[in-house]
């Protein structure tokens, strides 16, 4: 189950003012303490956008105690739905704080409140597993080139990922929920991959944030997940590296791109969330881009094709095919005519009478996805 762990407050509620606190804090004109700490934006975090000023004030104050490895920030006098808005949004823009908890304990003062930083391991531990960290990225990035595109930059850094991280059921462990599960150890839960997806992104200047909801999983049941929203040029887009992982898709070793780069309407017929998005643009779409979609199935010319794809996919690495419908109907036509009228068997024949024995095949499987009209054919 692709579950998350929800951040929990624990509220310590006192009425008498002790010591003393920044009196930025007393007064309700932010803007000097924003406008400082936004100067050094290239790109505002997506979740710190959303938030009041006075929930900003909160959270730069928070930014500024973890930087300063400091046990406690303060904040103003906040309800106790906003501080948890405040607290969830430096945990959703900042990836790279894996070693905080999802406890966040604060007191509550007369005019003020202290949030207690939920560190997860020592100084000396989190330098060592940033360090760590850091160095996987390094190796990830060195694959990165200036002439690519940023779909290409995109695809690359998505394809690492799930190629190297499995999906862990049933999670026990916190690093599971992070980039260092994801990437340093290389098992998490939707958490992380999200969560490395989006650090990755951010590395090589694209802007990409978190987004929650449910997705309808292979029990038929909906169950709590993560995943992306990427900032492209030519839109914003859905990226669910976790439900690509050829892990918790199918039952062989392929990466699949069924959930790379998808418009809102294609994305909920299987996810749902409340986060207000504007993914309308299927440009970047990972089959449209390489003309593997289709609006309609005749077996009659697909023959042809799908030969052409065999031996592209017997030169490649993986060995794998995607084909994707933009309906019910045709994909429902083609899985019928692929696997039980046998017009797989007259593609490769087809196949290794164009091109030979470098298109010769000694077994298939398949899996398919229905909810995303996605079908996957794995050659050997």
């Amino acid at each position: 189950m692709k579950r998350l762990i929800a951040a929990l407050l624990v509220l310590c509620l006192c009425f008498t003012v002790t010591g003393c606190f920044n009196t930025q804090m007393q007064n309700e004109d932010y803007s000097a303490l924003i406008s400082g700490f936004e100067s050094n934006f290239t790109i505002t975090p997506k979740y710190y956008s959303l938030l009041s000023d006075a929930e900003k004030a909160a959270y730069i104050n928070i930014i500024h105690a973890i930087n300063n490895f400091e046990s406690v920030a303060e904040a103003p006098k906040l309800s106790n739905d906003s501080l948890d808005k405040v607290t969830t949004a430096v945990s959703y823009d900042n990836p790279e704080f894996f070693w905080l908890a999802k406890s966040w304990t604060i007191t509550r003062y007369v005019g003020k409140s202290e949030i207690e930083i939920p560190y997860l391991f020592t100084p000396q531990k989190r330098a060592e597993m940033t360090a760590e960290l850091e160095a996987k990225v390094s190796r990830i990035l060195s694959g990165v080139y200036s002439t690519m595109t940023d779909y290409d930059k995109e695809l690359y850094l998505h394809n690492t990922l799930v190629g190297n991280c499995t999906y862990e059921m049933g999670a026990t462990d916190d690093n599971a929920y992070t980039v260092y599960g994801a990437l340093v150890e290389g098992t998490a839960v939707c958490e992380g991959y999200a969560r490395a997806m989006q650090l990755l992104l951010s590395r090589v200047g694209i802007n990409s944030y978190l987004i929650t909801g449910t997705a309808l999983d292979h029990n038929g049941q909906f169950a709590n997940h993560m995943w992306n929203i990427v900032e492209l040029d030519s839109g914003d887009y859905h990226l669910d590296a976790t439900w690509n992982d050829p892990r918790t898709e199918s039952n062989f070793e392929a990466v699949w791109h069924t959930y790379f780069n998808l418009s809102d309407e294609e994305i909920m017929r299987d996810h749902s969330f409340e986060l207000e998005t504007n993914c309308s643009t299927v440009k970047e779409n990972y089959h449209r881009k390489n003309f593997i979609y289709y609006d309609s199935f005749d077996s009659a010319d697909f023959v042809d094709e799908l030969a052409d794809m065999i031996y592209r996919a017997k030169r490649s690495r993986d060995e794998f095919i995607e084909i994707r419908f933009s309906n019910q109907e045709a994909f429902l036509s083609a899985m019928t005519s692929l696997f039980q009228n046998r017009l797989i068997n007259s593609a490769i024949q087809r196949a290794v009478s164009r091109y030979g024995s470098a298109a010769k095949v000694q077994s298939v499987s398949y899996s398919k996805i229905d909810t995303q009209f996605t079908i996957g054919i794995k050659l050997s």
